[in-house]
């Protein structure tokens, strides 16, 4: 916001950013800024062993998002979890790393969002661009 534009895609990285994308649909769904972004996730084989406790869901539950939108962490919140938070609520999801939970790329295909498969190091900037570009619809 500050820097007086609004984005055309927010692409969040790892479980890490998972919230971003359930906190630009719902909490931020109104601000002009965010109203019309699209939401690119990239999901990565870096899952972590603990379990977030059911706790999680009051500290992601403000304006804009109910307990009903966080069904899927209701009862914790694993790694797959959040990742499939971040999913339900992107507009399409990028296979960053070789490997990811085969769990979620069927959630991806479950919820026929856009997806985008695992691309080489040389080849990720020119597949990166034409997702988004579909993602935009252009």
């Amino acid at each position: 916001k500050k820097l007086r534009w609004t984005p055309d895609i927010i692409h969040c990285h790892g479980w890490m950013a998972a919230v971003l994308p359930i906190l630009a649909k719902k909490a931020y769904h109104d601000d002009p800024f965010f109203a019309n972004a699209k939401i690119v996730t990239s999901i990565y084989d870096n899952p972590f062993q603990q379990v977030f406790s059911e706790r999680i869901v009051n500290k992601i539950k403000i304006d804009g998002i109910s307990e009903s939108d966080l069904e899927l962490v209701a009862k914790g919140a694993s790694f797959a979890d959040l990742s499939k938070l971040a999913i339900q609520y992107s507009d399409g999801v990028i296979q960053g790393s070789e490997s990811i939970l085969p769990e979620l790329v069927d959630f991806t295909n479950q919820s026929q969002k856009m997806f985008l498969p695992y691309q080489e190091p040389q080849n990720y900037v020119t597949a990166y661009n034409q997702f988004y570009d579909q993602i935009l619809g252009k």
